[in-house]
């Protein structure tokens, strides 16, 4: 091979190549250098064929093979190490929906966005954007039907900017008229067509997937009203602390009541089958079909009931004297026009034939009695003709049952006169009385900013909405409390344009998120710089080499060899020749190839940190329970996303029961103590902090063992049980008992936390801290009592105050917790004090029922600290049941004691405690009690007071006949545990009659087991490091397995190229070299 050879074949060393371009020009030189080496029996490759094989006798052999085992080595750990990566599943794209709702005083765009992957075919939605159309609803432009589509142009324009503009085609839009158009209809159909027809032309100009402006029926209305409050309360589906959206076990659906200005709606699913079909609206919602009843009563929103109430008013009066207006306060006078009475297709066929431009002159007389009748007569009760299930105008509703949620008017009406509280039905009437007998110039006075009109009105609505709510959708005064008025569901308004869009997802293809292997940047970044370097030096040599190979197979002289030569120049672009041949010609562009660009643009994605994992027993004191919690290391604000991933109950009694047998007590933890290691990973184990807490059992323990031969049974308890512990490779902290103000308040934050009053995943994908208030805590036990919860005054005593900071919040709760007041302590205290007081072995109790007798040991009454031992009768005695509700009373009181009270205000046993405030959960046995005499649905106090005192009543013979399944224990003590309920609620905490309603009686929350094992492990995630996510370069399967073939083949074909140019230049060295 001649200098210019030996230049060309440098120059190509230095040639940049696309991949498919080289792999097609080795393909062609070496078959035609193969092909040409069968004409020529001369040729090189005889000469290179027995070159080797004298090579292969040669000390060389044996380096060549070395270097062949040390190159396959380094390409086997090449492989190894770009193969190591993860499949992750990268977030979902986003669609996009609005929604104008057309109302008949203003219209609204709302803006909607949802992951492309539904959940069970239903879009998870949230709101984007809310933009309010300025000027009135579009009925107002009647009589200028342009000017309505105008006015939405700015909105328009609004979402335009908002949403991209890759989803802006595909991005429905829709707008629905509601009753304001309703009534434009029946008044004018032309005039609303026409203002429908100008609208669609503004919305059709813009690149959204325009599906209509109309008219939508009132049972649209509701429906939809019904699936957003549903949605919002997270009712059909939720996003659980597992990291799932999973639909509720027990899902409490609400009704909805809307009072708009026009119409009213009404929602709900009832108990049984909806018998009329034109009242029944079918969806399927997350995979789950729904069945509601839904009405929708138009001219009988506020504004319009109220246009009816004055004419009822009027009519049959002498317009020439002032008419008296019941609903108006006393002292309001003016003077309207009479035809503004009928303006409305509502009031219109009533009017008089000559009312023209007559005046009428109107008084307020603020009489609620007489204006509550007014109402109630514009309903039409007689055309139900006696059926139960009828409301008012002879319209089908079957009777209402379970939670409903009353929105618009029906809150603004009662915010106002401050009876949104849960306030009894009695309070609401006495509110209401009390505000229309006050005079126009006294209600002015002190409500200066209010709007007159809207101030005039209060008095009509108060007794609108009660009239409403109770004579036409027969609500009543045991089922009031099931009625909540709220502005907001969680903290979003109500409306019917949510529900829609959550409706329409289900016609929407989904779009499902393909996996991605994933790499951390490192080696990302290390792979993309590989694979440039190769595309520029690398497949180069390849090709230089492949040069070479057919060059020195060829003949110089062959007519092939100058083709050869010249193919593979004009096919390789020089970057730097030097010297460079004359005959080269100019550099040949050679583009980047796409997908190695796709390798540099990835998507970035995280890769989960791993869990983190705790255990904690909560050792009762009747039984034992191990609960195993689980978070992700990367926290919200420093607190873990706790979940309960496993629970074992301990067979046997609670440890305190083991006092005579310590080491027991730790046996007994065993078996469950090896199920939890199966549910945790080996790797985490050591890491999984563990804690043994006792409560009140363990509690009255310590206070007996002060008095006992053995005052050390506590400590070798806890010995013996910490000895078990620390033989399983866990974090194990202590086991000790817990206060009585930690049991409290961590059941706060677990109810505060399961309640999503604290913490709650929005429709948005992100964790946020809701504005709403806590939820208040009420327990009770065996052996204790618990009151928790978050007061609206500062707390006065320190030792009953308590501070947490949960997800970056700081917490400061009033908490105590009364030992000896649980339910079973109690009844002991209870029958001691009636032992003390009867001074014979025959006691008369007024809280078991009549009938019952039993005989009774000192030893099983005085085995308790808690109960008092000044008089300890020696021999057995008898107990008698009297069935005297008002004295059984009586003694609770005398054992509670309220006399003592050290800092004011008090609770009882002088103990000190700010006004409650908020809503209250009660759990535990308060809820046990009160579900079997049935009074956990929001009965009223009233109506709990009378159930309890019928029951205690009750014969012990009526009560084994009626209760034959009942344990004979627990129905003997109902009587004893709701009297002492009552007591403790309302004379101990503090309840009445008024905030009696914000008490739920509950077994669990969001279907979860209340305790303070969860709040514990909670609180405990603040001390334990946070750690994040790892940020990985996401590719798809095909790329990442593409990018990978490429960089071994690129290894392995470089490396065997060095490999045969060396061996061939050391067989061939006796010649020359190349030749």
């Amino acid at each position: 091979m001649d200098g210019k050879y030996s230049n060309g074949a440098i120059c190509v060393m230095d040639c940049v190549l696309t991949y498919k371009r080289a792999l097609l020009l080795c393909l062609i030189l070496i078959v035609s250098a193969l092909l040409q080496s069968k004409e020529q029996p001369g040729s090189t490759a005889k000469i290179w064929i027995k070159g080797s094989k004298m090579g292969s006798e040669s000390k060389h052999t044996y380096l060549l093979v070395l270097l062949a085992a040390s190159l396959i080595s380094i390409i086997l750990a090449l492989i190894l190490r770009l193969a190591n990566n993860v499949e992750v599943t990268p977030p979902p794209g986003e669609k996009y929906g609005m929604v104008f709702d057309a109302g008949s005083s203003h219209t609204s765009l709302f803006i909607y966005k949802w992951p492309t992957d539904k959940q069970n075919n239903t879009g998870v939605v949230s709101q984007a954007h809310v933009c309010d159309v300025k000027g009135p609803g579009i009925s107002s432009y009647a009589e200028d039907p342009p000017a309505a589509a105008q006015s939405l142009v700015a909105c328009l324009d609004e979402a335009m900017a908002i949403i991209p503009s890759q989803s802006q085609r595909e991005a429905p839009v829709y707008l629905g008229a509601t009753a304001g158009m309703r009534l434009l209809s029946l008044e004018n159909p032309t005039t609303s067509d026409k203002v429908l027809r100008e609208v669609s032309k503004v919305i059709s100009r813009y690149p959204f997937n325009f599906r209509g402006a109309r008219i939508i029926s009132g049972q649209e209305e509701g429906a939809y009203g019904w699936i957003t409050i549903n949605y919002l309360l997270e009712s059909f589906m939720k996003y659980s602390f597992s990291g799932r959206w999973v639909r509720p076990t027990v899902s409490n659906i609400y009704g909805a009541l809307d009072l708009g200005g026009a119409s009213t709606q009404i929602s709900f699913i009832p108990k049984e089958a909806v018998e009329d079909i034109n009242e029944k609206s079918d969806f399927k919602l997350y995979g789950f079909p729904y069945s509601i009843y839904t009405h929708s009563f138009l001219c009988y929103g506020q504004n319009q009931a109220l246009k009816q109430m004055l004419v009822k008013a009027v009519t049959g009066q002498d317009l020439k004297q002032p008419v008296n207006i019941p609903c108006y306060p006393n002292g309001y006078t003016a003077t309207v026009p009479l035809e503004s009475l009928y303006d409305s297709p509502c009031t219109a066929a009533n009017a008089p034939s000559t009312s023209g431009s007559a005046q009428i002159a109107i008084v307020g007389t603020g009489d609620s009695a007489k204006c509550r009748a007014l109402i109630k007569s514009i309903f039409n009760f007689s055309a139900c003709s006696g059926q139960a299930s009828c409301s008012f105008d002879g319209v089908y509703q079957p009777p209402v049952i379970g939670n409903f949620f009353a929105f618009s008017a029906f809150f603004y009406t009662f915010d106002f006169l401050n009876l949104t509280s849960g306030q009894s039905l009695s309070t609401v009437n006495t509110a209401i009385n009390t505000f229309c007998a006050r005079d126009w110039s006294e209600i002015q006075s002190s409500y200066p900013k209010e709007k007159a009109d809207r101030l005039r009105d209060y008095c009509a609505n108060g007794n609108y909405v009660l009239s409403l709510l109770l004579d036409a959708y027969k609500f009543n005064e045991d089922n009031w409390n099931s009625i909540s008025f709220m502005k907001q569901a969680s903290n979003t308004d109500i409306g019917w344009t949510l529900g829609y869009m959550l409706n329409l997802t289900n016609m929407i293809p989904s779009e499902s998120v393909a996996p991605m292997k994933a790499q951390n940047y490192d080696l990302w970044l290390a792979s993309v710089i590989f694979i440039v370097m190769n595309k520029r030096f690398l497949l180069t040599g390849i090709c230089a080499f492949c040069f070479e190979v057919s060059l020195s197979l060829s003949s110089p002289r062959h007519p092939w060899h100058n083709a050869v030569r010249l193919i593979t120049l004009l096919t390789c672009a020089p970057i730097e020749c030097t010297p460079t041949p004359e005959w080269l010609p100019p550099p040949l562009s050679a583009p980047t190839p796409e997908w190695l660009m796709r390798i540099v643009e990835i998507r970035n994605t995280y890769l989960p940190s791993p869990d983190k994992y705790g255990i904690v027993f909560d050792a009762g004191s009747s039984h034992t329970s191990l609960y195993v919690y689980k978070w992700p290391a990367n926290k919200e604000n420093d607190t873990g996303i706790v979940s309960q991933i496993y629970m074992c109950s301990i067979q046997g009694p609670g440890i305190s029961s083991y006092a005579d047998n310590p080491a027991q007590a730790g046996e007994s933890l065993k078996p469950c103590m090896e199920e939890a290691l199966t549910v945790i990973p080996a790797s985490q184990q050591k890491e999984t902090t563990t804690l043994l807490g006792a409560t009140a059992g363990m509690r009255l323990l310590r206070i007996m063992n002060k008095s006992v031969t053995n005052p050390n049974q506590t400590q070798e308890l806890f010995r013996e049980i910490s000895k078990t512990l620390r033989e399983y490779p866990v974090d194990f902290q202590s086991a000790r008992i817990l206060t009585g103000s930690e049991e409290g308040s961590l059941g706060w934050i677990t109810v505060n936390y399961i309640l999503g009053t604290i913490l709650r995943y929005s429709f948005t994908s992100t964790w946020i801290h809701p504005d709403g208030q806590t939820i208040g805590a009420m327990d009770l036990g065996g052996a204790s009592t618990q009151m928790t919860f978050v007061p609206s005054v500062a707390i006065e005593d320190k030792d009953a105050e308590m501070h947490f900071r949960l997800y970056g919040y700081n917490y400061t709760i009033y908490t105590h917790s009364y030992l000896c007041y649980g339910q079973d302590q109690f009844f002991k205290r209870v029958l001691a004090a009636l032992v003390k007081d009867s001074h014979t072995l025959a006691v008369a109790h007024p809280c078991y029922p009549k009938g019952y007798t039993a005989t009774v040991s000192p030893a099983s009454l005085y085995n308790s600290p808690c109960v008092p031992r000044a008089i300890i009768p020696e021999q057995n005695f008898t107990v008698t049941g009297a069935g005297n509700p008002d004295q059984c009373r009586q003694t609770v009181m005398e054992v509670m004691n309220f006399t003592n009270c050290r800092i004011e205000p008090c609770s009882f046993d002088g103990v000190y405690q700010p006004p409650v405030h908020g809503l209250f959960y009660a759990f535990s046995a308060f809820y046990y009690t009160l579900n079997f005499l049935n009074l956990t649905d929001g009965q009223s106090l009233s109506v709990t007071n009378q159930t309890v005192q019928e029951f205690c009543t009750l014969e012990w013979k009526k009560l084994e006949q009626d209760f034959p399944l009942e344990k004979k224990d627990r129905l003997l003590h109902y009587c004893t545990s709701a009297i002492y309920i009552l007591t403790l609620l309302l004379d101990g905490y503090n309840f009445s009659e008024q905030t009696w309603g914000n008490i739920h009686f509950t077994q669990q929350v969001d279907n979860t087991d209340v305790g303070w094992t969860l709040g514990y492990m909670l609180n405990l995630t603040n001390r334990i490091p946070s750690e994040a996510p790892s940020l990985l370069k996401g590719h798809s399967y095909n790329m990442w397995v593409s990018a990978l073939f490429f960089i071994v083949l690129s290894i392995t074909a470089g490396l065997v190229a060095t490999s045969l140019q060396f061996f061939r230049r050391n067989v061939c060295s006796g010649q020359g070299g190349w030749s």
